[in-house]
């Protein structure tokens, strides 16, 4: 059998796996949609009967959320206002991200694409998330491709690849507003960029700029319109109050999280001094940032230590647990001082023993994934430096943006990156790189 077969069904094992996977999960869900009807997923279905509605610019809308994910779902409930109709095109559209996988490997090696591939069609989180009516469904694979243009800029320094990488970055911050300050360190990269001119360096930080603030600029419009303020979403307090001072507190304190999140809960104002939410926003930022400053470092360093740490090695339990129906204690209600004496009370004291089995199994897959991961970034580092320098900027933005919330699911924006290092770090010394690239990088380099 020839090489090219052999690839080519290689592929179809992989799209076998993806597909495999992801109805089993989808069949996990169907035909009951209260799943679908819960927490977020219920502000999302809110949001898009609004758009449906033509309320899209109104202020009506909620002004914590962007509006790419409501509008896709708008859009699809046009078409056919059915939810499981909505994950089977989710589906569709995650399953796409085989394509990403194995393209940004053959900027290696056609073997480092296959096992990339490999890797990606059986991940848990993506599978899960694509099943559920969550930003997630739509922005990594988004995302993915803005993973690989960037990779693929690292070697041809193209004009067409800092437009797509603008336009993509701004289509991914409109759904996700939490990497609206990824944008800083992408131009810090062009700038830092080895073997391009100065005028080449400012004409890409232009391009990119322009094409970034072209996307996401009539949104911001709208908020200023409405708001009088120029900014994305007025969710940033809830993120501070709720989220980054609990944990903070939890060390400062030396309480467990529970009473640490109802002494956080105290700061929000009594009553509303402004019906402006960007304003209301504003103002608690300053009570939650006057707060942690009167905190100590070390408070601050441990919760953001531990915070990586759970966030890096959490196994894909928490959704799969809700999907599954499993009356399980939840990380956030289980008590502990400290994350480690968290996650001890959170495994061996959780209610459901299937969920514990279930825990403890994922944490010891993850561990010796992460193992394999560590040797394939540190064999990155000879294979392409650019690149291991953009996987690790990544990998440590969303890290550090994420370690107040810390579950698997705000890992998802890198999983791609994880499965490319698991298939570089299974490969090792085999690795024969490839100094040409795939067609797309072929077309884009021609500029």
């Amino acid at each position: 059998m020839n090489e090219k077969i052999t690839e080519k069904n290689f592929f179809l094992l992989c799209l076998g796996i993806s597909v495999i996977l992801r109805t089993f999960i989808f069949f996990l869900i169907y035909p009951d949609i209260t799943l679908l009807m819960s927490s977020d997923q219920m502000t999302y279905l809110s949001l898009s009967d609004k758009i449906l509605n033509g309320l899209v610019f109104d202020i009506t809308l909620d002004s914590n959320r962007t509006p790419v994910y409501p509008l896709f779902l708008a859009l699809l409930r046009s078409i056919y206002d059915n939810l499981f109709f909505v994950l089977i095109i989710q589906n569709g559209i995650g399953i796409s991200c085989l394509w990403l996988s194995y393209t940004t490997g053959l900027l290696f090696s056609k073997r480092i694409a296959m096992f990339s591939c490999l890797f990606t069609s059986a991940n848990l989180n993506m599978a899960i998330h694509s099943n559920l009516i969550l930003t997630e469904s739509i922005f990594y694979p988004i995302f993915y491709l803005f993973i690989f243009v960037l990779f693929t800029y690292s070697r041809n320094k193209s004009n067409y690849n800092v437009i797509f990488l603008g336009i993509i970055l701004g289509i991914s911050t409109l759904t996700r507003p939490i990497i609206m300050f990824l944008p800083l360190l992408i131009a810090g990269y062009i700038t830092l960029c080895r073997h391009t001119s100065f005028k080449q360096k400012t004409a890409h930080i232009v391009l990119f700029c322009i094409m970034y603030l072209g996307v996401i600029a009539p949104w911001m419009y709208r908020n200023y319109k409405l708001y009088g303020h120029i900014g994305l979403s007025s969710q940033g307090a809830v993120m501070l109050v709720s989220c980054i001072i609990p944990t903070v507190l939890q060390y400062e304190k030396n309480i467990d999280l529970i009473t640490a999140r109802e002494e956080a809960a105290k700061l929000w104002l009594k009553t509303n001094t402004t019906d402006n939410p960007f304003e209301y926003d504003k103002e608690h930022k300053k009570i939650g940032v006057t707060y942690l400053m009167n905190t100590s470092f070390m408070s601050i360093a441990k919760a953001y230590f531990w915070g990586a740490v759970k966030f890096i090695f959490s196994p894909v339990t928490n959704e799969l647990a809700i999907i599954l129906k499993l009356d399980c204690t939840s990380f956030s209600n289980s008590h502990g001082t400290s994350v480690p004496e968290q996650v001890l009370n959170y495994i061996f004291n959780n209610k459901s023993s299937t969920y514990k089995m279930l825990l403890i199994g994922g944490t010891m897959i993850i561990f010796v994934f992460r193992l394999i991961q560590l040797y394939g970034f540190l064999y990155l580092y000879k294979l392409d430096k650019s690149i291991f320098i953009l996987s690790l900027m990544i990998i440590f933005y969303f890290t550090v943006i994420s370690i107040p919330v810390s579950y698997s699911r705000y890992r998802i924006p890198f999983e791609i990156i994880l499965s490319l290092l698991t298939a570089i770090g299974v490969i090792g010394r085999r690795t024969i790189p490839i100094h040409g690239m795939s067609s797309f990088c072929q077309i884009t380099s021609k500029s």
